[in-house]
């Protein structure tokens, strides 16, 4: 009675928190989606989405907030950065949504030093979207910034054909025959670290141990 319960239920963020898939963020209850640089580690938190180089010397962070009530994304972007001198910067149209963007010469980092780092802001949905990033040493910055803007212009409205993408994990039941095999589960699992070690957890059967015949099956879809 109990696996029938927890059937479908979903494993890791929900639908309303968003869902990471490689380096694309899907979010169905916001509708939108955004891929951060490929290779880059994406950490989906409660208030915002950071998006880390494999080095740690790199940055990417999406939050999202409504503006207020008649200020453009150029406006928002200068109070957000609260008289940091700029350059570069413009307006911005991703994906047909306005926006504005701008490089702070000397902000904050989240290294604890000071340094370039760029500022976009989205219009979509009533709702601003602001992405700041940056590199940890300043000499890099100029080799960062074209990934960081090729990023950012990939925020776009969620397409119907992904909604799903946008969905959950769940966990699911599969009744196991004389065959089944963990290592065998875990290739078509989409948990992207240990599949094999965690799926044989999830089931009572670490570190080694392989499901009977006729045993129900925990996996992951």
């Amino acid at each position: 009675a109990y696996l029938q319960h927890i059937d479908g239920l979903p494993l890791g963020p929900s639908r309303e928190q968003g869902v990471v898939r490689g380096s694309r963020f899907y979010h169905g209850t916001m509708g939108f989606t955004v891929a951060f640089p490929t290779g880059w580690t994406v950490q989906n938190l409660p208030s915002k989405v950071i998006a880390s180089s494999p080095q740690k010397d790199g940055f990417l962070q999406l939050t999202a907030a409504a503006p207020p009530p008649g200020v453009q994304p150029r406006e928002l972007v200068g109070r957000t950065l609260q008289g940091i001198p700029v350059s570069s910067e413009g307006s911005l149209e991703v994906n047909g949504l306005p926006g504005y963007t701008a490089v702070a010469r000397d902000a904050g980092l989240p290294w604890g030093n000071r340094g370039p780092a760029r500022v976009a802001v989205v219009y979509f949905n009533q709702l601003a979207y602001t992405f700041s990033g940056a590199s940890r040493l300043s000499s890099a910055f100029g080799a960062t910034d074209p990934l960081l803007m090729s990023s950012i212009k990939t925020f776009r409205r969620l397409r119907d054909n992904e909604l799903r993408l946008a969905e959950p994990n769940r966990i699911r039941l599969l009744k196991a025959g004389p065959g089944t095999r963990i290592e065998t589960l875990a290739r078509s699992s989409p948990i992207e670290k240990y599949p094999v070690e965690r799926l044989r957890l999830l089931n009572d059967l670490y570190p080694d141990r392989e499901p009977v015949a006729g045993q129900w099956v925990k996996v992951v879809e």
